[in-house]
């Protein structure tokens, strides 16, 4: 009977890829070490440093917690701030791709998503805006408040109606005993859409907004 658990497949993956992370500590690498070796029946100590009982320790806070079990508590051995290299394959990335590209389903450049994409990346977090803020600028991108174009909106449609009506109006407007009404309406609605976004300088995107929810309109008479 064996007398502690053999690895799954995607646990020795997982360890693995630690391993070869870029981001990982010293120590981090070690421990993946020492449960891989013992996994295979070998002695990790030649090769970790550690002792046997630590060896087994470590294995078991990783089977009890997985990598959280293993992980280096001391932040502070971490980059906190991209490198010069690193930002510049930010940047890089920002002037040649979409989001879409990086597998997100935004078609535009957020703050929101570059912070989600540059953790997930270099599990670097900025504690302020202002620095992906710097980033963008760095592109020469800035920000937009985007235009609305609702899904059931027809510009051509509007622009016939210009056309066929416009000289009627003129007309009717000309003539002294011509009463004209006017009516204006606001919609209470909880749709959300994106409020900045970023882009190239002199782009201005409409972003479609879908007009299906549920609202309330307040029609007031003139």
């Amino acid at each position: 009977m064996e007398k502690y658990q053999k690895l799954k497949q995607n646990q020795i993956k997982e360890l693995n890829k630690l391993i070869t992370d870029p981001q990982s500590s010293g120590l981090e690498i070690r421990r993946a070490q020492a449960i891989l070796l013992l996994d295979q029946g070998n002695d990790p100590g030649s090769i970790t440093g550690y002792g046997r009982r630590q060896c087994f320790n470590i294995r078991r806070a990783y089977y009890d917690k997985g990598l959280i079990g293993i992980e280096d508590k001391r932040k502070n051995n971490r980059q906190t701030l991209l490198n010069k290299k690193q930002r510049q394959e930010i940047i890089e990335i920002l002037k040649t791709k979409t989001p879409k590209d990086k597998g997100f389903q935004a078609e535009y450049w957020t703050t929101a998503v570059l912070a989600y994409f540059i953790e997930k990346r270099y599990r670097i977090k900025y504690k302020s805006k202002t620095s992906y803020y710097l980033l963008f600028k760095d592109c020469k991108f800035t920000y937009h408040k985007p235009g609305r174009a609702y899904e059931k909106h027809n510009e051509q449609e509007t622009l016939k109606w210009r056309k066929i009506n416009e000289n009627k109006v003129k007309q009717a407007c000309a003539e002294s005993d011509t009463v004209i009404l006017c009516e204006d309406e606001m919609i209470l609605s909880t749709q959300t859409t994106f409020q900045k976004i970023w882009l190239k300088a002199g782009e201005y995107p409409k972003i479609e907004v879908s007009n299906t929810k549920k609202n309330r309109s307040i029609v007031v008479g003139l």
